[in-house]
């Protein structure tokens, strides 16, 4: 299913965005969309022409080539969502060179938040800004209340095993990413983070874990969920400071063939659990688990994984 961004998440295909400059993201409703393959740093931004034809001209719209008219920009850095190559990380100039220097061919996915910044292959295949009233057909509320507002989707219980998936991706090698606030903690152990490959109850947990009874009492944990549990932990890394009510964390975790991913901030620079290789769940759906916690997820956004391991 390929949904406007306005209906929910905004799917992206090869060819919708250049792997040069602007390009375009998908945006023509329930349709994949070819785009145009041109760059918006092209065109000389006219008063008088409006060349997508969402309403808005040229001169002021941050996707001259793909319908927006909400003109939602979640990183704030002038582009649109539906054209930029990295939707949740600001990078006006768009640049995408780190393959090419290494000797690689040049794929979809910006250099200020490609995952795999030296391999080609990789791609935005969704982003979902939250930016609605409502959670739409893309997603699916497993346990717990979950709100819609300020651009963003907030878990409002102190309970165990709340959950949300995207039911609207099927890749299998994905790597998801979001940025999660802490808005409320119970006591003993305590966690909020991201789902990926679930089947029903069952998957992968990437989350920041805290334990005020244990030193230190904060961590990076990747969990096999089983039943709707948080039964096995695979791999993690301590954090050097405690979490707390109001921070904020960029989590990005997911699986390419056998390895299972799970990192804060960057998978190249952030802090990053070892990978875990494994065989089980090997695919499934991503999304958002909270355990006796509340917080606030400001988007979702997939990276296809592609191309060499």
């Amino acid at each position: 299913m390929l949904v406007t961004l306005l209906a929910a998440g905004c799917r992206f295909g090869f060819d919708e965005i250049s792997n040069g400059g602007d390009g375009g993201g998908s945006g023509n409703g329930d349709s994949s969309g070819s785009g145009s393959g041109q760059l918006d740093a092209m065109v000389d931004g006219s008063p008088n022409v409006d060349t997508d034809g969402d309403g808005l001209n040229d001169n002021v719209d941050n996707c001259i080539f793909v319908p927006n008219p909400d003109q939602h920009d979640e990183d704030a850095d002038v582009r649109g969502d539906v054209c930029d190559n990295c939707p949740s990380v600001a990078n006006a100039d768009q640049a995408n060179m780190l393959e090419i220097m290494v000797g690689q061919t040049a794929d979809t996915v910006g250099d200020a938040c490609d995952p795999r910044p030296n391999a080609s292959g990789d791609s935005i295949v969704y982003f979902d800004p939250f930016n609605r009233a409502s959670l739409g057909a893309d997603w699916s509320v497993v346990t717990g209340t979950w709100s819609m507002g300020s651009d963003s989707v907030t878990s409002v219980d102190l309970l165990s095993d709340q959950r949300m998936h995207d039911v609207a991706v099927t890749a299998v090698d994905y790597l998801v990413e979001t940025t999660f606030t802490f808005t409320g903690l119970d006591t003993g152990n305590v966690n909020g983070g991201l789902l990926f490959h679930m089947q029903t109850n069952n998957g992968w947990l990437c989350a920041v874990f805290h334990d005020s009874t244990i030193t230190p009492p904060s961590s990076l944990l990747l969990w096999t969920i089983q039943n709707g549990a948080a039964n096995f932990q695979r791999s993690g890394v301590d954090l050097a400071n405690e979490a707390k009510v109001g921070d904020s964390y960029r989590i990005l975790g997911g699986a390419y063939g056998q390895n299972r991913y799970c990192a804060l901030d960057s998978m190249v620079t952030g802090t990053r659990a070892p990978v875990f290789t494994s065989n089980q769940f090997a695919d499934g759906l991503p999304g958002f688990r909270l355990n006796r916690t509340t917080g606030t997820y400001s988007y979702l956004l997939v990276y296809g994984l592609g191309g060499p391991p």
